[in-house]
């Protein structure tokens, strides 16, 4: 019964502690955050972003740290401040340049920020899409009839009547592969600046080329 107040006094000293820690790291998290808040006014003119971070730095009361490898410090920035709080400064300085930064008390870390778009770009090509288009000889007559195929695959479809043609769902990197009886055969890359109706004309074939095509048919 001797030990009680003594286990007592201990777990009451523990929690003191605690609270105090507590106080502590919100009072830190507070005061770092507060640099945040203080306003820059000053005028940049084509500086390098080293420099221009040193001036923002002077004027707002706070420190920069970054390393090494950290992107684009050479580069030449003008920059124009009235009374702009230092987070809005940095949000404006920083991104444009791909870096981003975090607070460490009252000090200002300067980090290479992530860059979504080129990932985006590398994970997701171009999205399938239509594809619609004529085809007609040399005269500007349709050929109807004529055969559109993606090449690789057997997806395709034959023109109507006006020498017209529509595929869904087709790649951007896809290439068309358009043949019509006695026509030299073409084949079409597709890219992202393709038009919407490609205008396709083919060439009739030469006698020569006809009378090989005979041959090895039929030889």
């Amino acid at each position: 019964m001797k030990n009680i107040p003594h286990r007592l006094n201990t777990r009451r000293l523990k929690f003191i502690i605690l609270c105090m820690l507590g106080v502590y790291a919100f009072t830190v998290t507070a005061r770092a955050q507060n640099v945040l808040n203080n306003t820059v006014t000053l005028t940049l003119r084509d500086i390098p972003l080293r420099e221009a971070l040193d001036s923002i730095g002077k004027v707002a009361g706070v420190k920069f740290a970054y390393g090494q490898d950290i992107r684009n410090l050479s580069r030449r920035i003008s920059l124009r401040c009235v009374g702009e709080r230092l987070e809005a400064v940095l949000d404006k300085v920083l991104a444009g340049n791909q870096l981003s930064y975090k607070l460490v008390n009252r000090m200002v870390v300067i980090k290479n920020a992530p860059a979504p778009e080129a990932r985006a770009l590398v994970s997701a090509g171009p999205a399938p899409g239509t594809i619609k288009g004529l085809i007609r000889d040399e005269t500007g007559t349709p050929l109807p009839g004529a055969t559109v195929f993606i090449k690789g695959t057997s997806k395709g479809v034959v023109t109507d009547p006006a020498g017209a043609f529509e595929l869904k769902q087709v790649d951007r990197g896809a290439v068309l592969n358009v043949s019509y009886t006695g026509y030299a055969p073409q084949s079409i890359p597709l890219d992202e600046n393709s038009p919407p109706v490609l205008n396709i004309v083919l060439s009739q074939r030469s006698k020569t080329a006809l009378d090989e095509v005979v041959v090895v048919g039929y030889g």
